[in-house]
């Protein structure tokens, strides 16, 4: 047996708690089985360790932007981002960039959860990831960037293609500047 607690909070944030007695619910018991690969590959997405890129968006028209299912690649930004592994890159071949913006940065785009919001004064629209097929990325089918690592020796290189491009949100547009965010994760394999 176990109890349970019932409280009604008032806006004072006094609580007032009976405690009744009630049957245990029933138990499903299992077991979580872990396993993995640890790696000694010491990767960087620059030469200066820092990962921080500042990507220039350039000026845009409202006609230059594209929507999610009919984006407009013409004033998409090209950026190739070298990853190096000077060390314990033996027996991997991939590197995959995630990205976590509903964790950091500036987040989802409230209208469109699949672009990294804008934080700029300019509104209706957010920014995408296009993949190197010309395919944006969708943030919540968590999708990747992947690129083959060349090893040599103990040292693998590649190099992670991608654009990012303005995408309209379905609010007005409203011109002004575009400022927007976006952490990401590399991982190997």
């Amino acid at each position: 047996m176990f109890k349970t607690y019932r409280c009604l909070f008032n806006l004072a944030s006094f609580a007032l708690c009976s405690a009744a007695v009630e049957a245990a619910p029933p138990v499903n018991a299992g077991h979580l089985y872990l396993n993995g690969n640890i790696a000694a590959a010491s990767c960087m997405a620059d030469p200066l360790g820092s990962g921080n890129f500042n990507i220039g968006m350039g000026h845009a028209s409202f006609d230059d932007i594209g929507t999610f299912d009919l984006p407009n690649m013409q004033r998409a930004v090209t950026i190739l981002i070298g990853v190096v592994c000077p060390a314990g890159a033996t027996g991997l071949d991939t590197v995959h960039m995630t990205f976590r913006p509903e964790i950091a940065g500036s987040g989802l785009d409230p209208d469109e959860p699949r672009l990294v919001a804008n934080t700029g004064s300019a509104s209706g629209l957010g920014f995408a990831i296009v993949k190197s097929d010309d395919t944006l990325l969708d943030f919540q089918a968590e999708e990747a960037i992947d690129a083959k690592l060349k090893v040599v020796g103990d040292t693998a290189t590649a190099t992670l293609e991608m654009r990012i491009a303005h995408i309209r949100t379905g609010a007005a547009l409203i011109e002004g500047n575009t400022s927007g965010s976006v952490p990401f994760l590399l991982t190997y394999e």
